[in-house]
């Protein structure tokens, strides 16, 4: 239909065929008689049922806008105004619980950062505790048995002592075998 009323001759064409169409129709009685065409009784009749028509048609569409949402307020009328109030208020409570998050975030991070260190630091003494000593070696030999304290001295003595007899031999292999490959290397290179 648009295309048909934008170029004029289609219009021009589709307007006469409906108007020989409509003289068809008349000429087969097919079309409501005209009130031009009725005795006079009868054109009143027909004009009252149409004003009745008409009104309760009116009663209709007064109701249905009743029932419809109202129109969309005027720029600067008190329904705009209190969106803005509404929108406002809802920006300020968003502001507000942005201002608290973040500083619980803050107090968490605090907290977070102070369970770290105590962590670290019960590590670093796990660590240095864990360590065998000579006397915590005695001692976990010794666990059970009933000795008494000179005993468990002279153990301890003596086990200090081997330790530090191997640890002086460790550092004599380790001394020799330096000497070794520096002449080593002085006798290849020349």
């Amino acid at each position: 239909m648009k295309k048909i009323k934008a170029d004029p001759l289609l219009h021009s064409e589709y307007l006469m065929n409906e108007r020989q169409r409509w003289k068809k129709r008349k000429d087969d009685g097919k079309t409501p008689p005209s009130v031009h065409n009725m005795n006079e009784r009868e054109a009143r009749r027909k004009r009252r049922y149409w004003r009745a028509a008409q009104e309760k048609c009116r009663i209709q569409t007064k109701a249905s806008q009743q029932q419809s949402p109202p129109a969309t307020p005027v720029p600067g009328s008190s329904q705009s105004q209190r969106g803005r109030k509404k929108v406002a208020c809802v920006r300020s409570k968003c502001y507000k619980d942005l201002q608290k998050l973040t500083v619980k975030l803050r107090c968490m991070e605090r907290k977070k950062e102070k369970y770290r260190k105590k962590l670290e630091r019960v590590l670093a003494a796990n660590s240095r505790t864990d360590k065998d000593t000579p006397r915590k070696h005695v001692k976990k030999m010794l666990s059970g048995c009933q000795v008494s304290d000179t005993v468990a001295a002279q153990c301890d003595y003596e086990n200090n002592q081997t330790q530090v007899c191997c640890q002086q031999r460790e550092e004599q292999a380790l001394y020799t075998e330096h000497i070794f490959h520096t002449v080593f290397v002085k006798v290849q290179t020349g």
